[in-house]
């Protein structure tokens, strides 16, 4: 009898790995029957997100503005209501406290107001970087600019690029949505809309090709530093539910940075950049632009770049960065542009 030949059976499909939060990387499940667990665990990652803006918001105005609260009680759930996140009775139930019986009705804080609440823990940030930006455009810089400026202008752009996978969230009633918002009463619930988890295999997927992107850029235009990253899932889904609504919108989950000692440098290895082949430049959001209002982002700038490059279809996002800018850099001034950014919705 003829031997016959065994036939090797493929190894497993590995599930690609990404952090969840920090210091915790997961598995992203490749066949539908694990699944189930992860868009949980997304799906409670916006719902708290969502729950705790409305009662950290309401904390806030309480502490900074008592004083005044029954004089500019700010519906900071309109925006809520506007957007149809919140029923106007719940929001009425919940600003409630801060208001005198019968006012309710008729007490309104712009959102201005709230901005301002939002933006005096970020003041004694902005100092140091206000000192250093005058002293980038003394040195030198102010030619600098003006070449980013024509060199910004010259892109093609159309906006805030959107990823292929990812979807808008959206309200429908509970028997009937499976991946959207949901109202069941005053009661919403957040649940990942169709292509999350496509969204994150195609970035774990564009990874280590952005990463060997930046570090030869990085080389090219003598970056002092070059580093990559990897956007937790958890920030991620905060975002969905405090600003965007929509998975398609998260463009940073796969993001680097390269830090250069003076302008000039930066323009030039933009420049470089816009030359290299296989690089899809998307938007360029010129934060160094003499018009940009850096005291509303606590004071920082950079260049922010939402690119594509080849081998992925996957939207990255890469920032140009100034040395005497980042050393400036701080945990707690972060924190604050975090409390603020969560403030404004953005």
């Amino acid at each position: 009898m003829g031997s016959c030949a065994s036939v090797k059976k493929p190894p497993p499909q590995q599930a690609p790995r990404w952090p969840f939060e920090k210091g915790e990387m997961i598995d992203i499940p490749v066949q539908p029957e694990g699944q189930t667990e992860l868009v949980g665990r997304l799906n409670e990652c916006m719902q708290t997100a969502l729950e705790e803006w409305s009662d950290t918001m309401v904390a806030d105005l309480e502490t900074s503005r008592k004083a005044e609260a029954n004089q500019r009680v700010v519906y900071v759930y309109d925006m809520f209501v506007n957007r149809g996140l919140l029923s106007r009775d719940e929001m009425r139930n919940r600003t409630a406290r801060l208001t005198q019986p019968g006012n309710a009705k008729s007490s309104k804080i712009r959102l201005a107001e709230l901005e301002v609440v939002a933006r005096e823990a970020m003041d004694a940030d902005t100092k140091p970087y206000a000192a250093a930006w005058a002293q980038i455009q003394s040195d030198g810089g102010a030619a600098a600019l003006t070449d980013l400026e024509g060199v910004v202008a010259g892109i093609q752009q159309s906006g805030k690029p959107r990823q292929q996978y990812g979807s808008q969230v959206k309200i429908e009633n509970k028997d009937t949505a499976t991946h959207y918002l949901v109202r069941d009463g005053d009661r919403l619930y957040l649940q990942c809309g169709p292509g999350t988890l496509e969204l994150i295999r195609e970035a774990c997927e564009c990874f280590p090709l952005f990463d060997t992107f930046v570090k030869e850029l990085a080389s090219r235009t003598n970056a002092t530093t070059a580093s990559t990253g990897r956007k937790t899932l958890r920030r991620a889904a905060e975002k969905v539910a405090r600003s965007y609504l929509d998975w398609g919108l998260v463009t940073d989950l796969v993001r680097g940075s390269l830090l250069y000692p003076t302008l000039p440098s930066l323009v030039a290895a933009l420049q470089t950049l816009l030359r290299t082949r296989g690089v899809n430049v998307l938007r360029v959001k010129n934060r160094l632009a003499t018009e940009y209002d850096a005291d509303r982002h606590g004071g920082y700038r950079d260049l922010l770049i939402n690119l594509r490059i080849a081998g992925s279809k996957h939207v990255c996002e890469l920032q140009l960065n100034l040395d005497d800018m980042y050393k400036l850099k701080t945990g707690a001034g972060h924190a604050h542009y975090v409390q603020y950014r969560n403030a404004m919705m953005e």
